[in-house]
């Protein structure tokens, strides 16, 4: 374990304002239509760039893989954890999920850009804190 992760809140090594400062979560995003569905890896990857760079986020490196016939991964490795996006053209889907531990991310900015680069017909989001 690292420095201030030792115990609970409180507590030696618990670290009360490294715990605010390093609030964890997920955010969760469903997108429906539009055809963000279809786009191979290299695309889903610059459009994650592109909601990285509206959340302000630090991307340190970028993978993708396109599936046969149809379907593609990507993920980005942010210093603040990772972004990822999985597609599925036969259900006109795509899943999106960043892990942060960056805890000033707004959530309503990512939806944004997440409409603005892929532009779906639907955005479902859930957040939920990791501990």
């Amino acid at each position: 374990r690292g420095p201030g992760r030792g115990g609970r809140r409180g507590q030696p090594g618990g670290g009360d304002l490294l715990h605010v400062l390093m609030a964890r979560k997920n955010l969760l995003f469903e997108l429906h239509g539009g055809s963000a569905p279809d786009m191979r890896g290299g695309e889903l990857v610059a459009a994650l760039r592109y909601v990285a760079h509206r959340a302000g986020l630090t991307v340190l490196a970028s993978q993708f893989h396109d599936f046969a016939p149809r379907g593609a991964t990507a993920a980005l490795l942010l210093s603040e954890s990772h972004l990822t996006a999985h597609t599925w053209p036969e259900e006109r889907h795509v899943a999106v999920d960043l892990f942060t531990c960056a805890g000033e991310t707004d959530a309503g900015e990512v939806e944004s850009a997440l409409s603005a680069a892929l532009g779906p017909e639907e955005i479902e989001m859930r957040e939920v804190s990791r501990r």
